[in-house]
């Protein structure tokens, strides 16, 4: 009998170097539906929602379903699962998160592809429409990861692509963040807990992920191609609350933030081929698996090394407590939907806090490794050691 870890994706899939990162590679279920009819089976929602429903039990479960298709054997159990949608992929998350199990998932990444639609009479998202990602963000922050590092996560990425006729994924993410955020608990971490906390951390990693040659993408409408320097670069959305996550991207011009392609298709790639990769790395591969190395050294004593490992993160589906809770029973047709952030002014970022979720504050430079941060464990002291090297590692 083993445990396994299981990635679900919609219109995507785990990249090949990203697979390698796993210490125990997860098993992979994708969905070969897609917004258009192919396979036998119809195109968005009606599809996805097919594929899901072969899967669901009589309790309403879908996981464990899910789980023998993607080779779980009998006496498994089921460990992590994440549950990844680029794109049009969205909805399937959506129709995923609609099942009575989950709240048991680990990780739920949304990659630039939450659209849904508009209120009646309103340029603003219908928030009825969007109530499984809502009360699944609600679910993710009654988990504070500083007590509770097996807490779940969720990502939502945006792009600032305007669709014509439907909502942009700026403005679907501005009211889960923002109808999320009210079911907060009074002592939820935001961007602003400080030095070392969790949502710190996690930001941080990703605004050091850099390329010396940049990320090039090509437009299939402009015929040009693109390049991005790093996550950093463009990066101006950085709300995160607990594990949840909502993250930006965009270029400021003359008319605002807008996309670095025209017409939009090199940033909405972007966001499938390059952010999608960095998410899966940092929030499953680099939680889920275990870290391992020197953990102190005591120097002039002759002392070796001690190495010493910290266990991988997530929340294991077959560990889960606790059932299934509708955080907006109220919400309905009629409910209002919710504002969207303002830009922020330039050379700022907007983060969120409690009483302001939009609120904005002047970014960081993106922190660069350093040989000191790298050999620093040489000269550390077993006791003092760690505490010094992890702000050293995080702020030098």
């Amino acid at each position: 009998m083993a445990q396994r870890d299981l990635v679900v994706s919609f219109l995507s899939s785990v990249p090949p170097t990203v697979e390698l990162l796993y210490q125990s590679r997860p098993l992979q279920l994708v969905s070969p539906v897609t917004q258009v009819a192919s396979g036998g089976w119809p195109g968005g929602r009606a599809g996805y929602s097919q594929w899901i429903a072969q899967f669901r039990d009589a309790g309403g479960n879908v996981i464990p379903g899910m789980f023998r298709a993607a080779g779980g054997q009998p006496g498994d159990t089921i460990g992590r699962v994440a549950v990844m949608g680029f794109s049009n992929g969205c909805i399937g998350v959506d129709e995923t998160l609609g099942a009575a199990d989950s709240h048991k998932i680990d990780t739920v990444l949304a990659i630039d592809g939450i659209h849904g639609r508009f209120a009646p009479g309103s340029r603003e998202p219908d928030p009825i429409a969007y109530k499984n990602f809502l009360n699944h963000a609600a679910q993710v922050l009654q988990h504070n990861p500083s007590f509770d590092e097996n807490a779940p996560v969720m990502c939502i990425t945006h792009s600032s692509i305007v669709p014509p006729d439907f909502p942009s994924t700026t403005q679907t993410a501005d009211l889960i963040w923002s109808l999320a955020f009210s079911r907060a608990p009074e002592d939820v971490l935001t961007l602003e807990c400080g030095f070392d906390c969790p949502p710190v951390r996690y930001v941080e990693d990703l605004a050091a992920v850099r390329w010396p040659d940049g990320q090039q993408v090509c437009s299939s409408v402009t015929k040009k191609c693109y390049s991005w320097s790093g996550l950093a670069d463009g990066w101006y959305d950085r709300r995160v609350a607990n594990d949840l996550f909502v993250l930006g991207w965009g270029d400021r011009g003359d008319k605002g933030i807008t996309t670095r392609d025209p017409s939009g298709n090199a940033d909405h790639v972007f966001q499938g081929r390059v952010v999608l990769r960095e998410m899966l790395k940092e929030l499953t591969a680099k939680r889920w698996n275990a870290d391992c190395g020197i953990i102190a050294s005591v120097a002039g004593f002759g002392q070796d090394d001690m190495i010493g490992c910290r266990p991988g993160h997530g929340l294991d589906y077959d560990r889960a407590e606790g059932g299934k809770v509708d955080y907006f029973p109220e919400l309905g047709p009629s409910t209002p939907p919710s504002p969207r952030c303002p830009e922020p002014p330039p050379g700022y970022v907007i983060v969120g806090a409690p009483g302001d979720p939009c609120r904005a504050m002047a970014a960081p430079p993106a922190p660069a490794p350093s040989l000191l941060t790298r050999s620093f464990w040489a000269g550390a002291g077993m006791l003092g050691g760690y505490a010094t090297l992890r702000y050293v590692a995080r702020r030098w």
